[in-house]
């Protein structure tokens, strides 16, 4: 009489094959963990089932061992006896029948595994399910999900792939074992792109490229292994609908950017990023996290290779390789000696031919034309229009003639290097050349008059050309190749060339542009300047008196008196120097009508601002903590028009951080107030006494009835003030005053 058998565990019957004695649901559970999971990166229970378990399912394979693991599963080594050949089994963890999703995920990126024939990639030879029965279940690989009969599964099937074994080691093991040179690294990296590069004809993305997943056989043969997280490309959308929303599939750190925020858009450029971390991590020992220097900063290595290695590692998909075909050409390129380089090392399928090169080239003939003609049309009129504009200026405030010669030499000379620049970039872009230049050369175009009156849309016309991926890939292979004729030498003009030849024309222009400014505001005389002014005005006020007290007692013929007058005549000269220099030093002296008003003050005078302290030395001390204005004198009713206000003080700082100047408001009966700041003549740090100023300009019919003298201080430290005065000259010239 038949005894029916239990399982011990779950208490079910057992069939006549049952394995040892347990139900093979049972057996699954203990050596998988829980069955349920996600279709996520990795199941954290999961734990590969013994040797044992996995024999017992797969009766057609010798399973020799357990050889890796990992989120996506467990890899054992196992032998095919009626082939006798050694093979790779890859089981998945655990998923629950009632899942189609993944059943038709997996189904759709096994087909595309089989496709891949390549030696530096891992090849399939079968895949499919075994069920918990343990009964192995036809393959799948033929029959499309939508096809499959029956009743829904509620059991736990087990997904397998059947692969090619590779004999030796992951590229993980060859880094931590500290086996991996430069020059090896040199030779992996080709073999990856050969396999990318086939895989991504084929309309597959590997999504994640990592060391663990490049494996190396025992003969130095490269292969890529682990293409589950592939996505096929140029296919129907509605094969795209069995991939979760947001789901990021692959390693983090070597992820694409583009990976991470828009994992349902990425292509085969996701591919090429992780190849530029993979090979940034060969070269270096280190991943590209955060701010990294290029390779050639951390080890000894070819300076070509950091271009290759930032090229691939770009952020925008657009910017990086297009192809990675193309990192191995230009690594070929670089790592082979000059004397060895006959015909071009691109081959042909990724070199562009010399017909495209030709149309490459008439594509950026006629931008490149349109900017030179843009340059010269600004070549011959800028210089032109800037003088028309000061002689404008002059005409409606005299004070715009304060420009030196040297200011007048930048304002010429200023637009023929700038244009003369951009005819170089010009002729650089028919060759194909210095791509950066020729779009600097295209903003320039758009923006500076009268030129980009035809400019702006032969600028725009011109980036969109250079934006173009084939354009953008002749310019980089341009580039390569003059790299490769100068023997190791970078074609490509350092910036630190530029940002030399382009720093003294800059600094003069702003140093001119800023003192002409300052001296249009009437504000900007230099202290040392300003004393010097001082000093001569007293020394021919002394002469002056001199020379009368000898007209007193000699005549004018008087040997004295005539060199005395030889002396007057000297100093007068050097102020007549500084006045032309800087003009509004001679308000006082080159007027008709004289000085119409002087008002000086010093302790015991006191100030307004109760927060000033008298010093030792006659002055009074301001601390500050924050920016602050001192009000320190109020002059009512001081009776002037038509005339230049000048308000001038002696200012010494200690420990000032942020600056300080003068400021003179005047108030105007019914019509309000406007002020002047010594903007171009302050003080700051710790500095000695230096004279500063800032001058008022009042037109006929302008009378104030009340001038108020400040000191603002902007930042925090200690600032002391003597010797402030207020004078006003009558002028014959009307300036004009803005109003606040």
């Amino acid at each position: 009489m038949d005894t029916q058998r239990t399982c011990p565990s779950c208490g079910k019957a057992l069939g006549a094959d049952a394995p040892q004695g347990i139900c093979p649901e049972c057996l699954m559970k203990a050596g998988f963990g829980t069955a349920s999971g996600s279709e996520g990166g990795g199941n954290a229970s999961f734990v590969p089932p013994p040797v044992e378990a996995i024999a017992s399912v797969f009766p057609q394979l010798e399973i020799l061992e357990l050889i890796g693991r990992g989120g996506m599963g467990a890899v054992y080594k196992a032998r095919q006896p009626g082939l006798d050949r050694l093979v790779a089994l890859k089981i998945l963890p655990p998923r629950t029948g009632s899942d189609p999703g993944f059943a038709e995920r997996f189904t759709r990126e096994a087909r595309a595994l089989a496709k891949l024939s390549h030696p530096n990639i891992v090849g399939v030879y079968d895949f499919g399910q075994v069920s918990s029965a343990g009964v192995p279940l036809a393959s799948t690989a033929g029959v499309p999900p939508a096809s499959r009969t029956g009743a829904p599964q509620t059991i736990t099937n087990l997904h397998y792939f059947l692969m090619e074994y590779v004999d030796g080691s992951n590229l993980r093991q060859v880094e931590q074992a500290g086996k991996l040179t430069p020059p090896q690294a040199l030779q992996i990296i080709p073999q990856i792109c050969e396999a990318l590069q086939y895989a991504h004809e084929e309309g597959i993305v590997h999504r994640d490229i990592k060391p663990e997943n490049v494996l190396l056989d025992k003969k130095g043969r490269v292969k890529i292994a682990d293409f589950g997280l592939a996505k096929i490309l140029g296919r129907e959308p509605q094969d795209f609908r069995l991939t979760g929303a947001g789901q990021v599939m692959g390693t983090p750190n070597y992820m694409a950017p583009e990976q991470v925020e828009h994992p349902q858009a990425v292509d085969h450029r996701a591919d090429i990023y992780s190849l530029g971390v993979v090979f940034y991590e060969m070269l270096t020992g280190e991943l590209p996290l955060g701010r990294f220097a290029p390779p050639s900063r951390k080890v000894q290595v070819d300076v070509r290779l950091d271009e290759v290695v930032m090229h691939a590692l770009e952020k925008e998909p657009e910017r990086r390789y297009q192809h990675a075909s193309q990192i191995k050409s230009d690594v070929e390129t670089i790592t082979t000696p000059p004397s060895q380089v006959g015909p071009p090392l691109v081959p042909a399928a990724t070199a562009p031919p010399v017909a495209a090169e030709e149309r490459i080239q008439k594509q950026v003939k006629w931008p490149a034309i349109g900017l030179a003609v843009t340059a010269g049309f600004n070549w011959l009129l800028l210089p032109v229009i800037l003088l028309l504009a000061v002689r404008n200026l002059a005409a409606m405030d005299p004070r715009a003639l304060a420009f030196s010669k040297l200011a007048i030499l930048d304002l010429l000379a200023t637009p023929f290097v700038l244009c003369s620049l951009n005819i170089y970039a010009a002729s650089k872009m028919l060759r194909l050349e210095a791509r950066g230049a020729t779009i600097a050369a295209s903003i320039f175009a758009m923006l500076v008059p009268p030129g980009n009156l035809i400019g702006f849309p032969i600028g725009i016309w011109s980036l969109v050309v250079l934006t173009r991926p084939e354009v953008r890939e002749a310019f980089q292979k341009r580039r390569v190749a003059l790299a490769t004729a100068v023997a190791g030498r970078s074609a490509k003009t350092p910036l630190w060339f530029w940002l030399v030849a382009a720093a003294p024309i800059l600094a003069i222009l702003v140093f001119q542009l800023v003192r002409n400014a300052s001296i249009l505001g009437g504000a900007s005389v230099p202290p040392d300047n300003v004393g010097g002014y001082d000093g001569i005005t007293a020394r021919l006020e002394a002469l002056k008196r001199q020379e009368r007290e000898l007209l007193q007692q000699y005549t004018p013929s008087h040997p004295n008196v005539q060199e005395t007058r030889r002396q007057i005549d000297q100093w007068k000269q050097l102020q007549e120097d500084l006045e032309r220099e800087f003009p509004s030093l001679g308000h006082g002296d080159k007027s008709p009508g004289g000085l119409a008003m002087r008002k000086a003050f010093n302790p015991p005078d006191k100030p307004i601002s109760g927060e000033l302290t008298v010093t030792e030395d006659g002055a009074w001390a301001a601390s500050c903590s924050t920016t602050q204005t001192f009000r320190l004198f109020e002059v009512p009713n001081p009776g002037v028009e038509q005339c230049t206000g000048l308000y001038r003080a002696r200012l010494k700082t200690e420990g000032l951080v942020g600056r300080s100047y003068l400021e003179m408001w005047c108030q105007f009966p019914g019509r309000g107030e406007a002020f002047s700041r010594g903007l171009g003549n302050t003080i700051s740090g710790s500095s000695d006494w230096a004279t500063c100023q800032t001058p008022f300009f009042l037109t006929a019919g302008e009378k104030p009835d009340l001038i108020r003298l400040n000191l603002v201080v902007e930042g925090h430290g200690k600032v002391f003030i003597k010797d402030v005065e207020l004078t006003a000259t009558l002028k014959d010239v009307e300036f004009k005053v803005k109003r606040y």
